[in-house]
Protein backbone atom coordinates (compact mmCIF):
# COMPACT_ATOMS: atom_id res chain seq x y z
CA UNK A 1 0.00 0.00 0.00
CA UNK A 2 3.08 2.15 0.85
CA UNK A 3 4.64 1.42 -2.58
CA UNK A 4 1.38 2.34 -4.52
CA UNK A 5 1.28 6.06 -2.61
CA UNK A 6 4.80 6.78 -3.46
CA UNK A 7 4.17 5.86 -7.08
CA UNK A 8 0.82 7.88 -7.25
CA UNK A 9 2.86 11.00 -5.40
CA UNK A 10 5.51 10.52 -8.52
CA UNK A 11 2.93 10.41 -10.77
CA UNK A 12 0.86 13.56 -9.88
CA UNK A 13 4.07 15.10 -9.60
CA UNK A 14 5.59 14.52 -12.67
CA UNK A 15 2.03 15.32 -14.88
CA UNK A 16 1.50 18.43 -12.68
CA UNK A 17 5.38 18.97 -14.24
CA UNK A 18 4.60 18.52 -17.82
CA UNK A 19 1.94 20.99 -17.72
CA UNK A 20 3.89 23.41 -16.19
CA UNK A 21 6.14 22.80 -18.63
CA UNK A 22 3.81 22.98 -21.40
CA UNK A 23 2.88 26.40 -20.87
CA UNK A 24 6.33 27.39 -20.19
CA UNK A 25 7.23 26.35 -23.56
CA UNK A 26 3.91 27.23 -25.33
CA UNK A 27 4.74 30.96 -23.97
CA UNK A 28 8.33 31.21 -23.94
CA UNK A 29 9.60 33.97 -26.69
CA UNK A 30 6.11 34.82 -27.92
CA UNK A 31 5.52 31.46 -27.71
CA UNK A 32 2.37 29.90 -29.74
CA UNK A 33 -0.45 32.07 -28.23
CA UNK A 34 -1.88 34.75 -30.19
CA UNK A 35 -2.81 35.11 -33.65
CA UNK A 36 -0.42 34.12 -37.00
CA UNK A 37 -0.91 34.96 -40.53
CA UNK A 38 -0.97 31.43 -42.67
CA UNK A 39 1.11 32.24 -45.29
CA UNK A 40 1.26 28.62 -47.14
CA UNK A 41 -0.45 25.43 -46.77
CA UNK A 42 0.66 22.50 -48.58
CA UNK A 43 3.32 24.42 -50.62
CA UNK A 44 0.35 26.69 -52.04
CA UNK A 45 0.99 30.61 -50.84
CA UNK A 46 -2.47 32.42 -49.06
CA UNK A 47 -1.78 35.68 -50.61
CA UNK A 48 -4.84 35.68 -53.04
CA UNK A 49 -7.43 34.26 -50.86
CA UNK A 50 -11.04 35.80 -50.02
CA UNK A 51 -9.62 37.14 -47.20
CA UNK A 52 -6.23 36.59 -44.94
CA UNK A 53 -5.92 33.22 -43.66
CA UNK A 54 -5.21 32.83 -40.10
CA UNK A 55 -5.00 31.08 -37.24
CA UNK A 56 -5.33 32.35 -33.73
CA UNK A 57 -4.18 29.48 -30.64
CA UNK A 58 -5.29 30.49 -27.14
CA UNK A 59 -4.22 30.00 -24.12
CA UNK A 60 -7.27 27.50 -23.50
CA UNK A 61 -6.52 25.23 -26.30
CA UNK A 62 -8.76 26.54 -27.94
CA UNK A 63 -8.35 28.01 -32.01
CA UNK A 64 -10.16 29.97 -34.12
CA UNK A 65 -8.91 31.71 -37.76
CA UNK A 66 -9.80 31.95 -41.48
CA UNK A 67 -9.18 29.57 -44.38
CA UNK A 68 -9.75 32.42 -46.84
CA UNK A 69 -13.49 31.95 -47.39
CA UNK A 70 -14.59 30.15 -44.38
CA UNK A 71 -14.08 30.14 -40.75
CA UNK A 72 -13.30 27.23 -38.41
CA UNK A 73 -12.77 26.85 -34.68
CA UNK A 74 -11.71 24.18 -32.40
CA UNK A 75 -9.38 22.45 -30.23
CA UNK A 76 -5.80 21.79 -30.32
CA UNK A 77 -2.79 19.95 -28.11
CA UNK A 78 0.96 21.05 -28.48
CA UNK A 79 3.66 19.93 -25.78
CA UNK A 80 5.62 22.74 -27.73
CA UNK A 81 6.92 20.44 -30.31
CA UNK A 82 4.37 17.97 -31.14
CA UNK A 83 0.41 19.11 -32.35
CA UNK A 84 -2.63 17.80 -33.38
CA UNK A 85 -5.97 19.65 -33.81
CA UNK A 86 -9.21 18.37 -32.25
CA UNK A 87 -12.86 18.46 -33.32
CA UNK A 88 -12.44 21.20 -35.75
CA UNK A 89 -15.80 22.90 -37.16
CA UNK A 90 -16.12 25.31 -40.29
CA UNK A 91 -18.79 27.12 -41.83
CA UNK A 92 -19.34 25.71 -45.07
CA UNK A 93 -19.71 28.87 -47.88
CA UNK A 94 -18.15 29.09 -51.18
CA UNK A 95 -15.67 32.03 -52.35
CA UNK A 96 -13.28 32.31 -55.43
CA UNK A 97 -10.31 30.64 -53.73
CA UNK A 98 -11.05 27.34 -52.36
CA UNK A 99 -7.93 25.96 -53.57
CA UNK A 100 -6.47 27.97 -50.60
CA UNK A 101 -9.29 26.56 -48.42
CA UNK A 102 -9.06 23.12 -49.13
CA UNK A 103 -4.84 23.46 -48.79
CA UNK A 104 -5.21 25.18 -45.42
CA UNK A 105 -7.95 22.22 -44.35
CA UNK A 106 -6.01 19.45 -45.62
CA UNK A 107 -3.08 20.76 -43.32
CA UNK A 108 -4.84 21.34 -40.35
CA UNK A 109 -6.22 17.70 -40.88
CA UNK A 110 -2.68 16.27 -40.80
CA UNK A 111 -0.33 18.79 -38.73
CA UNK A 112 1.40 16.53 -36.49
CA UNK A 113 4.58 18.95 -35.36
CA UNK A 114 5.64 22.69 -35.04
CA UNK A 115 8.87 24.63 -34.81
CA UNK A 116 8.30 28.34 -33.98
CA UNK A 117 11.52 30.20 -34.18
CA UNK A 118 11.04 33.95 -32.75
CA UNK A 119 8.09 35.78 -35.11
CA UNK A 120 8.08 32.40 -37.91
CA UNK A 121 6.90 29.35 -37.10
CA UNK A 122 6.60 25.82 -39.50
CA UNK A 123 3.86 23.21 -38.98
CA UNK A 124 5.14 19.59 -40.18
CA UNK A 125 3.05 16.47 -41.12
CA UNK A 126 3.75 12.99 -39.70
CA UNK A 127 6.72 12.63 -42.19
CA UNK A 128 8.47 15.60 -41.91
CA UNK A 129 7.00 17.49 -44.65
CA UNK A 130 6.36 21.05 -43.97
CA UNK A 131 2.86 21.59 -44.81
CA UNK A 132 2.11 25.45 -43.14
CA UNK A 133 4.53 28.39 -42.89
CA UNK A 134 2.80 30.78 -40.49
CA UNK A 135 4.36 34.67 -39.70
CA UNK A 136 2.99 36.29 -36.26
CA UNK A 137 -0.34 38.77 -36.82
CA UNK A 138 1.10 42.23 -36.01
CA UNK A 139 -0.86 43.77 -32.81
Amino acid sequence: MKTRNIIMAAFIAATMSACTTEKTILNTGGGLFGEWKIEQAMGKSTANGDRPATINFGNDGRINGNASVNSFFGGYTSDGRNMSFTQVGMTRMMGQSMEIEDAVTQAINTTARISINGNSAQVYDKDGNVIMKLTRAEK
